[in-house]
Protein backbone atom coordinates (compact mmCIF):
# COMPACT_ATOMS: atom_id res chain seq x y z
CA UNK A 1 0.00 0.00 0.00
CA UNK A 2 1.19 3.14 -0.75
CA UNK A 3 0.83 6.06 1.73
CA UNK A 4 -1.27 9.63 0.64
CA UNK A 5 0.37 11.87 -0.76
CA UNK A 6 3.67 9.83 -1.62
CA UNK A 7 5.86 10.57 -4.31
CA UNK A 8 7.47 6.73 -3.81
CA UNK A 9 5.78 3.78 -3.43
CA UNK A 10 7.13 0.62 -2.79
CA UNK A 11 5.31 -2.63 -2.72
CA UNK A 12 6.05 -6.33 -2.74
CA UNK A 13 5.75 -8.73 -6.04
CA UNK A 14 3.04 -11.13 -5.03
CA UNK A 15 5.00 -14.58 -6.17
CA UNK A 16 7.90 -15.18 -8.28
CA UNK A 17 8.79 -18.65 -9.69
CA UNK A 18 12.05 -19.84 -11.17
CA UNK A 19 12.44 -22.43 -13.63
CA UNK A 20 15.19 -24.38 -14.94
CA UNK A 21 17.04 -27.39 -16.08
CA UNK A 22 20.58 -29.10 -16.81
CA UNK A 23 22.36 -31.23 -19.34
CA UNK A 24 25.29 -32.94 -18.14
CA UNK A 25 28.33 -34.72 -20.18
CA UNK A 26 30.73 -36.47 -18.20
CA UNK A 27 32.72 -38.71 -20.72
CA UNK A 28 36.57 -40.55 -19.29
CA UNK A 29 39.24 -40.43 -21.92
CA UNK A 30 41.74 -42.38 -19.83
CA UNK A 31 43.44 -39.87 -17.09
CA UNK A 32 40.86 -37.25 -18.70
CA UNK A 33 37.54 -36.95 -17.62
CA UNK A 34 35.92 -33.29 -18.79
CA UNK A 35 32.39 -32.43 -17.15
CA UNK A 36 30.23 -30.02 -19.83
CA UNK A 37 27.50 -28.42 -17.75
CA UNK A 38 24.55 -26.66 -19.97
CA UNK A 39 21.50 -25.50 -17.95
CA UNK A 40 19.03 -23.38 -19.06
CA UNK A 41 17.04 -20.94 -15.97
CA UNK A 42 14.61 -18.67 -16.28
CA UNK A 43 12.07 -16.55 -13.83
CA UNK A 44 8.46 -15.75 -13.79
CA UNK A 45 7.57 -13.03 -11.60
CA UNK A 46 3.63 -12.30 -11.16
CA UNK A 47 4.00 -8.58 -11.10
CA UNK A 48 0.49 -7.38 -13.35
CA UNK A 49 -1.16 -6.85 -10.02
CA UNK A 50 1.46 -3.76 -9.65
CA UNK A 51 0.90 -2.89 -13.60
CA UNK A 52 4.46 -4.06 -14.29
CA UNK A 53 4.30 -6.27 -17.25
CA UNK A 54 6.87 -9.66 -16.60
CA UNK A 55 9.55 -8.79 -19.09
CA UNK A 56 11.87 -10.61 -17.34
CA UNK A 57 11.02 -14.38 -18.70
CA UNK A 58 13.85 -15.10 -21.54
CA UNK A 59 15.58 -17.98 -21.22
CA UNK A 60 19.64 -17.64 -19.31
CA UNK A 61 22.41 -19.79 -20.26
CA UNK A 62 24.69 -21.21 -17.96
CA UNK A 63 27.66 -23.13 -19.00
CA UNK A 64 31.02 -25.32 -16.89
CA UNK A 65 33.28 -26.84 -18.28
CA UNK A 66 35.13 -29.21 -15.54
CA UNK A 67 38.25 -30.94 -16.36
CA UNK A 68 39.75 -33.29 -14.17
CA UNK A 69 43.35 -35.53 -14.76
CA UNK A 70 44.12 -38.02 -13.14
CA UNK A 71 48.02 -38.52 -12.56
CA UNK A 72 50.10 -40.97 -11.64
CA UNK A 73 51.56 -41.04 -8.63
CA UNK A 74 48.76 -40.21 -6.81
CA UNK A 75 48.72 -36.93 -8.06
CA UNK A 76 45.15 -35.08 -9.53
CA UNK A 77 44.23 -31.47 -11.21
CA UNK A 78 41.05 -30.09 -11.70
CA UNK A 79 40.25 -26.81 -13.43
CA UNK A 80 36.83 -25.60 -13.83
CA UNK A 81 35.72 -22.85 -16.03
CA UNK A 82 32.38 -21.07 -15.34
CA UNK A 83 30.63 -18.28 -17.48
CA UNK A 84 26.92 -17.45 -17.95
CA UNK A 85 25.16 -14.74 -19.91
CA UNK A 86 21.90 -12.92 -19.10
CA UNK A 87 20.15 -10.73 -21.10
CA UNK A 88 16.05 -10.14 -21.42
CA UNK A 89 13.66 -6.96 -22.54
CA UNK A 90 13.69 -5.42 -18.91
CA UNK A 91 17.43 -6.76 -17.89
CA UNK A 92 20.46 -7.06 -19.22
CA UNK A 93 23.96 -8.98 -16.97
CA UNK A 94 27.05 -9.70 -18.71
CA UNK A 95 29.21 -11.69 -16.31
CA UNK A 96 32.77 -12.54 -17.28
CA UNK A 97 34.01 -16.23 -16.58
CA UNK A 98 35.57 -17.67 -13.25
CA UNK A 99 38.59 -20.03 -14.09
CA UNK A 100 39.76 -22.58 -10.52
CA UNK A 101 42.02 -25.20 -10.38
CA UNK A 102 43.04 -27.28 -7.63
CA UNK A 103 46.13 -29.43 -7.38
CA UNK A 104 46.21 -32.58 -5.08
CA UNK A 105 48.65 -34.98 -4.12
CA UNK A 106 47.31 -38.19 -1.90
CA UNK A 107 49.60 -39.96 0.55
CA UNK A 108 49.46 -42.98 3.14
CA UNK A 109 48.68 -46.92 1.62
CA UNK A 110 45.06 -45.91 1.56
CA UNK A 111 45.18 -42.53 -0.31
CA UNK A 112 43.14 -41.54 3.19
CA UNK A 113 45.46 -37.84 3.58
CA UNK A 114 44.76 -35.34 0.61
CA UNK A 115 46.75 -32.36 0.07
CA UNK A 116 45.49 -29.75 -2.14
CA UNK A 117 46.62 -26.55 -3.38
CA UNK A 118 43.58 -24.37 -4.37
CA UNK A 119 43.36 -21.11 -6.37
CA UNK A 120 39.60 -20.31 -6.87
CA UNK A 121 38.84 -16.91 -9.60
CA UNK A 122 42.62 -17.05 -10.35
CA UNK A 123 42.16 -14.01 -12.64
CA UNK A 124 39.80 -11.80 -10.98
CA UNK A 125 37.26 -12.14 -13.66
CA UNK A 126 34.32 -12.87 -11.22
CA UNK A 127 32.84 -9.26 -11.96
CA UNK A 128 28.90 -8.86 -12.47
CA UNK A 129 27.41 -6.04 -14.78
CA UNK A 130 23.80 -5.39 -14.14
CA UNK A 131 22.06 -3.02 -16.25
CA UNK A 132 18.01 -2.96 -15.14
CA UNK A 133 14.99 -1.36 -17.28
CA UNK A 134 11.86 -0.56 -15.39
CA UNK A 135 8.90 1.45 -15.87
CA UNK A 136 10.22 5.36 -15.75
CA UNK A 137 13.82 3.82 -13.90
CA UNK A 138 16.44 2.93 -15.01
CA UNK A 139 19.83 1.23 -12.74
CA UNK A 140 23.42 -0.11 -14.05
CA UNK A 141 25.99 -1.27 -11.50
CA UNK A 142 29.15 -3.31 -11.33
CA UNK A 143 30.17 -6.07 -8.28
CA UNK A 144 33.06 -7.77 -7.89
CA UNK A 145 32.23 -10.98 -5.91
CA UNK A 146 34.96 -11.10 -4.10
CA UNK A 147 35.91 -14.87 -4.73
CA UNK A 148 39.44 -14.71 -5.29
CA UNK A 149 41.01 -17.76 -2.99
CA UNK A 150 44.48 -18.85 -2.90
CA UNK A 151 45.27 -21.77 -0.30
CA UNK A 152 46.05 -24.90 1.06
CA UNK A 153 43.10 -27.86 1.70
CA UNK A 154 43.88 -31.07 3.99
CA UNK A 155 41.69 -33.72 3.83
CA UNK A 156 41.79 -36.55 5.92
CA UNK A 157 39.56 -39.67 5.48
CA UNK A 158 39.16 -41.82 8.93
CA UNK A 159 38.71 -45.30 8.35
CA UNK A 160 39.52 -45.53 4.14
CA UNK A 161 39.17 -49.03 3.71
CA UNK A 162 37.90 -50.60 0.60
CA UNK A 163 36.57 -53.81 2.14
CA UNK A 164 33.51 -52.42 3.57
CA UNK A 165 30.27 -54.58 5.62
CA UNK A 166 27.95 -55.74 2.49
CA UNK A 167 25.39 -56.95 4.68
CA UNK A 168 25.94 -60.60 4.23
CA UNK A 169 23.98 -62.74 6.54
CA UNK A 170 22.41 -59.71 8.33
CA UNK A 171 18.56 -60.23 8.82
CA UNK A 172 18.39 -63.93 7.37
CA UNK A 173 16.90 -64.79 10.54
CA UNK A 174 14.04 -62.26 10.14
CA UNK A 175 13.84 -63.29 6.48
CA UNK A 176 13.50 -67.06 6.82
CA UNK A 177 10.31 -66.08 10.08
CA UNK A 178 8.17 -64.51 7.13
Amino acid sequence: QCLVGSEMCKETVPNSYAYGGALVLSPKFGWWQPQFTASLFWFQSNARSLNIQPLWNEVQPDFILNNSFTLPRGWFLNKKEDSHLVQSKAMHQKTEGTVDAQLTKSFLKDRALRVSLVANDIFRTGTYHFRVYGDRTYNEFENYADKQRFGIRLNYQFNATKNKYKGKGAGESEKGRL
